[in-house]
């Protein structure tokens, strides 16, 4: 599938995206979550590869500086405003610099088709999303996320409360990468749950 780079400064642009424009950059420069939610990503059902990247401005943008106040914030609800298109098999994420919410929860639910994940240099992330829960994924990338020192049951989506039965994480995941994790200093998976849990059980 060919790859299209989209430049944009508003989401106007994002209205006329379709399968062979799966790419689009400068979100670090929007501030306006109205404008995502306008962009009805969730209706373009031919969409199944789709890159994000936050580009955000480096030291020296001085121009641009201070157009966006408390990036952190903006970029979680911009990502969470940005609905996923229902038939995404492809999602890579880039420089997001929110603390949480790489995947919002409203993309974990609605991701069933999901069988590649890329999440790249997210530094400032201190959580994974409970990616356990996606059905299809088999490929996972988690590179650059800096701000996170553990690892625990929230990344198999699963509740230490649970009712007793059993439980799959990653039922189809066949493989796992983690780099450049700096701070990462306990994997804690699968301890304190009540029932049984099958964990990666092709990986």
């Amino acid at each position: 599938m060919p790859t299209v780079l989209i430049a944009i400064l508003t989401f106007l642009q994002i209205s006329v995206l379709d399968v062979f424009r799966n790419q689009i950059c400068g979100l670090g420069d929007v501030s306006d979550a109205g404008e995502a939610r306008r962009a009805e990503l969730e209706k373009k059902k031919n969409l199944v590869e789709l890159e994000l990247h936050f580009d955000h401005l480096r030291d020296g943008d001085e121009e641009q500086a201070g157009r966006r106040e408390n990036e952190e914030d903006e970029d979680e609800r911009l990502l969470e405003a940005l609905g996923p298109p229902p038939n995404l098999k492809y999602l890579e994420i880039n420089e997001y610099i929110g603390r949480r919410n790489v995947v919002p929860k409203n993309w974990v639910m609605s991701l069933t088709n999901l069988r590649v994940l890329r999440l790249r240099w997210c530094i400032n992330c201190e959580h994974l999303p409970p990616l356990g829960k996606l059905p299809s994924l088999e490929d996972l990338e988690i590179d650059g996320m800096w701000g996170v020192k553990r690892v625990g049951n929230e990344f198999l989506g699963v509740e230490s409360d649970t009712d007793g039965s059993s439980v799959i994480a990653f039922p189809r995941l066949k493989q796992l990468r983690f780099a450049n994790m700096a701070e990462l200093e306990e994997w804690d998976c699968g301890t304190a749950i009540k029932g049984e849990i099958i964990i990666m059980p092709h990986l």
